[in-house]
């Protein structure tokens, strides 16, 4: 950690930080803090890939701690912002309530669609964690999206297949696949929202 606080430049920080952040759940609790100050001094695109890495760590950490990557993340620009989001978005669930909010807020105001899809990615992993409340905009965000091939991208993204949502919300999906006029889009807006099966190793 000393290490990695010692080094002068902010990619080299980052890059120090990306490797301790994969492991950040099982560290202890003060060096978990401290790679969230570490993640402060960085430049902005650093940033974005240090807290893709972080989210890792949320459970446990105090709410200050946990505010304070969500404020870097409100101060990245919006493609940082949503590749920030793909990380943290993944333990969304695992924030306190009103940054749960703050974070899917963050996703709200992303206008890109790859931004979207890219932030969406984060937030599919947890989002049958979350309250009906907080799962509903991410259904609207993917609503959003006006061309097919955009829309089908965040249904994948979502991984609503995997576990159940509310119902409100899953009837709210079913209707935005039955919206798409070509059948062949339907289709493939079906298949999207599959589980994605579990790699062989061999």
């Amino acid at each position: 950690m000393a290490a990695a606080q010692g080094l002068g430049q902010s990619e080299h920080r980052a890059s120090a930080l990306e490797g301790l952040g994969a492991g950040m759940a099982g560290l202890e609790l003060e060096l978990r803090q401290s790679l969230v100050i570490i993640a402060e001094g960085l430049d902005n695109s650093d940033q974005a890939s240090a807290l893709e890495q972080l989210g890792a760590g949320v459970a446990g950490l105090a709410p200050e701690f946990q505010e304070r990557l969500v404020a870097i993340a409100e101060g990245l620009s919006p493609a940082h912002c949503a590749k920030a989001l793909r990380g943290l978005g993944t333990r969304v669930a695992e924030f306190a309530r009103p940054l749960q909010e703050r974070l899917i807020v963050l996703a709200c105001r992303l206008d890109e669609p790859a931004h979207r899809v890219n932030a969406l990615r984060g937030f599919g992993v947890a989002m049958a964690k979350l309250a009906p409340e907080h799962q509903m905009p991410l259904v609207f965000l993917v609503e959003g999206l006006h061309r097919p091939a955009d829309r089908i991208s965040g249904l994948r993204a979502l991984q609503t297949g995997a576990a159940p949502l509310a119902t409100e919300v899953q009837s709210r999906i079913d209707a935005l696949v039955n919206g798409f006029a070509v059948p062949e889009d339907r289709v493939r807006a079906l298949a999207a929202l599959l589980p994605v099966p579990p790699r062989n190793p061999n």
